[in-house]
């Protein structure tokens, strides 16, 4: 018999920033959704590790695993990351619901759709395992 654990919805938000989109601009951009998705972390201790996860996840990290983000956000250790996505309270659905009302504000319509392709050559620098 295998034993199947309920998990939570993941959560990704995503920033496509390109050559001539000044920093600066991307990130007051990420701190409006930051701010916008903040009261759905009931405590500032876990809102402070959904802002530092964000930020590493958006950063210079090669692998995206929890030491290597913990080390990009200045953190000792993965804890607070792993509590975070494990163990925290806090509604995913209502968090995607505020990126996604804040996305059709940027970008056009509440009923439109946004669709992404990614190049060829992001594809192509994939390594593998």
């Amino acid at each position: 018999m295998v034993e199947v654990r309920d998990r939570r919805p993941s959560i990704a938000v995503v920033l496509i920033v390109q050559d001539d989109v000044c920093p600066d601009v991307w990130a007051g951009e990420l701190d409006e959704v930051l701010l916008r998705v903040g009261h759905r972390f009931g405590r500032a201790d876990l809102r402070r590790r959904m802002r530092d996860c964000v930020r590493a996840l958006l950063g210079p990290v090669g692998r995206k695993n929890s030491w290597q983000l913990a080390e990009c956000a200045g953190h000792s250790a993965p804890h607070g990351f792993q509590n975070l996505l494990n163990r925290a309270l806090w509604d995913a659905d209502a968090v995607r619901d505020d990126v996604q009302a804040y996305v059709a504000e940027r970008l056009g319509e509440s009923d439109g759709v946004l669709v992404i392709d990614v190049p060829l050559w992001c594809l192509s620098m994939r390594r593998p395992l």
